[in-house]
């Protein structure tokens, strides 16, 4: 099973010209969302309160700032689409995210929709616990190539 968990991201224009000092100005605007897909669900944690508080942490974030909150939460099969509009989720494709060892491990993959020789035709995003975010590039061959690595060849 999977579960498809849609969020809405709010910013707060209002925090950008703040100087840290009493209360921060409020100015919310909504900013889209995002869609997590949590991969590997077993019928037990299907049905623990536990894992699913911790599968939604990995979804939610709030600062000064920005603000990410759940609006939906779905369980479905394995076999069955992600809802949602397909051509949406492939410009904006969901986060897949997968509970492994006690740890959560999170990617994105993202085509570009070019093809430019000797560019990057898509990203993968990755990170752990919604933290250590690394950035790798797909390259026409198919092959992987580290933000870094590619940096040193286009300086």
């Amino acid at each position: 099973m999977k579960i498809v968990i849609e969020t809405q991201i709010m910013e707060n224009y209002g925090a950008h010209d703040w100087d840290g000092e009493g209360e921060c100005p409020q100015y919310w605007k909504a900013k889209g969302g995002e869609t997590y897909v949590i991969t590997g669900v077993t019928v037990a944690q299907a049905q623990d309160p536990d894992f699913w508080a911790a599968a939604e942490a990995q979804c939610v974030e709030s600062n000064e700032s920005w603000q990410e909150y759940i609006i939906g939460s779905e369980l479905i099969d394995d076999i069955d689409p992600i809802p949602g509009d397909a051509e949406w989720l492939k410009l904006f494709p969901p986060v897949v995210l997968q509970l492994k060892d006690g740890v959560w491990l999170g990617e994105r993959r993202r085509m570009f929709g070019w093809a430019d020789a000797g560019k990057p035709v898509g990203e993968i995003q990755r990170w752990v616990n919604r933290e250590s975010q690394m950035l790798s590039y797909i390259l026409a061959d198919g092959s992987e190539i580290t933000y870094a690595e590619w940096r040193a060849q286009v300086a």
